[in-house]
């Protein structure tokens, strides 16, 4: 919605996101609770032959299975965004985010790319601190008693976890919406990319004015 107001239009409210929201809201909710159902049930079938194929390939296996698991999370997120953006029912949703996918599969791996390293780099600025400084009460009065465990230190350092813990919710919460941002703007560049795609008009030899 942002992406597409106008400059000097007002900023957007959350009551006019969760209004345009509700249209779409269940069939997201449906597409991930199918998602993880069906997650669940393929892990089940296919618990044993992983398991064997990670143990006869000393651990090798495991390469095999993460471009899987990353195609469709990409899907899933894809999906997501369709059924949202462009009104979809799920499983038009799912082919549109097929096509999207596989026509711009290199686009696609650079924006994960991208994303994975500046969620890396965010997760140790933002994350480090906020759970080493809990600890930090803890740790000057092991430094201060010789290595004893003081009540003192241990109460302080558990207080500012539980302080620290909703931060953390709301930081990480955060930088969920902006990379779901992130990845509704590639798809909507992806759709425009392919609107503008020159297209090739075939003429039969009929049509064709020049055959005569």
């Amino acid at each position: 919605m942002a992406d597409g107001a106008d400059p000097n239009a007002k900023p957007l409210s959350f009551g006019k996101i969760f209004k345009a929201s509700k249209t779409s809201y269940w069939k997201v909710f449906l597409l991930h609770i199918g998602y993880r159902v069906a997650s669940a049930i393929v892990l089940l079938m296919f618990f044993l032959p992983m398991i064997l194929l990670i143990v006869f390939t000393c651990g090798l296996g495991l390469i095999l299975l993460v471009p899987i698991f990353w195609f469709l999370h990409q899907m899933l997120i894809f999906t997501t965004v369709a059924i949202i953006e462009e009104k979809l029912t799920v499983f038009d949703a799912i082919e549109r985010a097929w096509q999207l996918i596989t026509k711009n599969l290199g686009q696609v791996v650079l924006m994960f790319l991208i994303l994975t390293i500046g969620q890396f780099i965010v997760g140790l600025v933002i994350g480090l601190p906020l759970f080493a400084l809990p600890f930090l009460p803890l740790i000057i009065s092991l430094l201060i008693t010789g290595g004893e465990v003081t009540i003192a230190g241990l109460i302080i350092s558990l207080i500012l976890l539980l302080l620290f813990i909703p931060i953390f919710v709301v930081l990480t919460g955060i930088f969920q919406a902006y990379i779901l941002a992130s990845w509704t703007l590639t798809f909507r560049r992806l759709v425009q990319k392919e609107e503008l795609s020159p297209q090739v008009l075939s003429f039969s030899s009929e049509e064709n004015p020049e055959s005569d």
